[in-house]
């Protein structure tokens, strides 16, 4: 999977996939459909402006704390299940 970031795919990354077989796609840059930290950042950042609100340094840290305590497996399987709704059947295999 490659983000359009022009650093790590050059002309010649491209040439080796396409001559060793590699399935691989292009993607958006920071695209949250098949990142999911992404989707998780903006968890956080919606958490942290309806919920917290913060209007301190110290309060933004403790909003950022108490959020990353939800974070559990069930949260993390419900981000990265979604890839299987986004990310082509021919690359899940």
């Amino acid at each position: 999977m490659q983000d359009n970031d022009p650093k790590p795919m050059c002309k010649r990354m491209g040439t080796w996939f396409e001559e060793n077989n590699t399935n691989w796609f292009y993607t958006p840059p920071e695209s949250p459909d098949i990142n999911p930290i992404e989707n998780l950042w903006h968890e956080l950042k919606e958490y942290l402006r309806q919920d917290v609100k913060p209007k301190t340094k110290q309060e933004f840290f403790l909003g950022i704390i108490e959020f990353w305590e939800t974070v559990d497996i069930n949260k993390c399987r419900k981000y990265i299940g979604h890839l299987r709704k986004v990310i082509p059947k021919s690359f899940m295999s």
